[in-house]
């Protein structure tokens, strides 16, 4: 019985090839007879949930069409948006492929849009942008910050995603500029919290951060 390093299945008989990939098998084990384990990668959850929120747009939709008479607004393309942007969140985080960074990243933004979507269609009371966008604007950095501290193995791909963080706490005292936010305090806090989230990396991992900046700004 020969092991195929390839598949790890053990094979009976005198072939010097694995029948399944025809890769070259090992020398003969002890090990009992086992059968091949195929591993499908099927997303199942995420064409649940692609099915599950194509069928609620259609839906509203559908209810929307038929009760145009009665309230001649399209509230359904409004929700739909909406739905499709929860939907990017959780695909996002359902796949492996995006790294931590990234998938926090990402749907940090997008639950930023959709929240500022929110207040648009509550006819813009600037809740949104005087307290929610700041607040999860240092939350962001914070978090990015403690992750490109600990993860020395995708420091520089932390670091890119803490960067632009960075530039989004600069949205909040830009807000405050074009009076779209209220609370001047708490739109100059992410300014603050980006600066000594930076302080803090310059200090522990000075090589790393320094090495990086090198790499994008050619210092």
């Amino acid at each position: 019985m020969r092991t195929c390093k390839n598949c790890g299945i053990d094979c009976i008989g005198s072939d010097h090839t694995c029948p399944i990939c025809g890769a070259q098998l090992g020398q003969p084990g002890n090990t009992p007879y086992a059968y091949p384990v195929y591993r499908i990668k099927k997303h199942i959850a995420k064409k649940i949930l692609l099915i599950l929120s194509l069928s609620a747009i259609l839906i509203m939709a559908f209810i929307n069409y038929f009760s145009w008479e009665k309230a001649s607004h399209a509230w359904a393309v409004e929700i739909s948006i909406g739905i499709l942007l929860i939907w990017m969140i959780c695909s996002l985080w359902i796949s492996h492929r995006p790294s931590i960074g990234a998938k926090l990243f990402t749907s940090s933004v997008i639950l930023l849009v959709i929240i500022t979507y929110i207040d648009v269609l509550m006819d813009f009371k600037g809740w949104s942008t005087s307290y929610v966008i700041p607040t999860a604007s240092c939350a962001l950095t914070i978090t990015l910050t403690i992750l490109t501290m600990a993860g020395r193995r995708n420091y520089s791909r932390f670091f890119s995603y803490m960067t632009i963080s960075v530039l989004i706490c600069l949205l909040s005292p830009l807000l405050y500029v074009f009076s779209l936010a209220k609370i001047k305090w708490l739109c100059m806090l992410p300014l603050l919290c980006a600066v000594i989230c930076f302080l803090s990396l310059a200090i522990i991992r000075k090589r790393d951060m320094k090495r990086e900046l090198g790499k994008r700004f050619r210092l």
